[in-house]
């Protein structure tokens, strides 16, 4: 069943993408452009993050940013954007990518990376 319903968010996009872009920001910075904004809207928001673990915040930016690169956003345009269905993953095909670029993504950080719990 196709949902005629539009994005819930769709109003507040250009504000989103303002505030929460991950490219140049910190947490601090987005608490202060949500402060000054001044809308409804975002006054929310800075009321739900100033709820949550201030070290989980920072934790999370930092792995979004680092994240960028991988295939969600792909997945994102084409399942829920432009709903082509036909994601372009990089590499697209299995046999591209080998089990070391994938233990990669686990392998141990040195302890000046680690982080201390």
């Amino acid at each position: 069943i196709k949902s005629q319903s539009s994005f819930s968010l769709q109003e507040y996009l250009p504000l989103i993408n303002q505030i929460f872009s991950i490219d140049t920001k910190n947490v601090e910075t987005i608490f202060e452009e949500l402060k000054s904004n001044g809308s409804q809207f975002a006054s929310k928001q800075l009321s739900i993050l100033q709820k949550m673990s201030p070290t989980s915040l920072k934790i999370t930016l930092e792995q979004l940013k680092r994240g960028k690169k991988f295939d969600l956003k792909e997945c994102v345009r084409a399942m829920v954007i432009d709903k082509d269905n036909k994601p372009q993953w990089q590499p697209s095909q299995l046999e591209d990518i080998s089990n070391e670029e994938i233990a990669s993504y686990f392998s141990k950080l040195s302890s000046d990376k680690e982080l201390q719990l």
